[in-house]
């Protein structure tokens, strides 16, 4: 059997609130990376939090919203702090924090997660990225396994 690799960009958004991940997949070569990208991701995010107005969490409520992300150039942008400014007076949160994790930190315990998707996931057959996102289950409980989203057009 071959091992050619699926050309995806595999980027997780983990609300911590309620347990709930989610990864979304970008083909890789397709869209350029940058703001544009990062904003539009993190805006559907918060739109489905937003949104979803079961009790569990209540995350609808939340009034501070914080990010955690690597610290890469990419998350560190003047039109990202304009979006953060963008749903602060839209009455969607009052603070919006961003933090970065320190050199290193995707080896550490706290981000065994890129381990459990990219080596436990990644070791099972998959013919394509349906397959592979079928094959969560295989590396999650049933109560842990992430949603998957797909990033089939970006913004200009």
């Amino acid at each position: 059997m071959t091992h050619e690799r699926m050309n995806v960009v595999p980027w997780l958004i983990h609300d911590f609130a309620r347990n709930k991940k989610d990864y979304v997949y970008m083909l890789k070569d397709k869209f350029q990376k940058g703001a544009n990208r990062i904003i539009t991701e993190l805006h559907a995010a918060v739109r489905r939090l937003k949104s979803d107005y079961s009790n569990e969490g209540k995350a609808y409520k939340a009034r501070r919203l914080v990010f955690i992300a690597d610290n890469y150039s990419e998350n560190k942008n003047n039109e990202l702090l304009a979006w953060a400014t963008e749903v602060v007076i839209a009455g969607w949160y009052d603070e919006v924090e961003f933090l970065y994790g320190p050199v290193g930190h995707t080896h550490s315990g706290a981000d065994a997660i890129h381990h459990i998707h990219n080596a436990i996931v990644g070791n099972q057959t998959s013919g394509d990225l349906g397959h592979y996102v079928h094959n969560y289950k295989y590396a999650w409980t049933a109560s842990e396994v992430p949603s998957a989203s797909i990033i089939t057009h970006a913004s200009a």
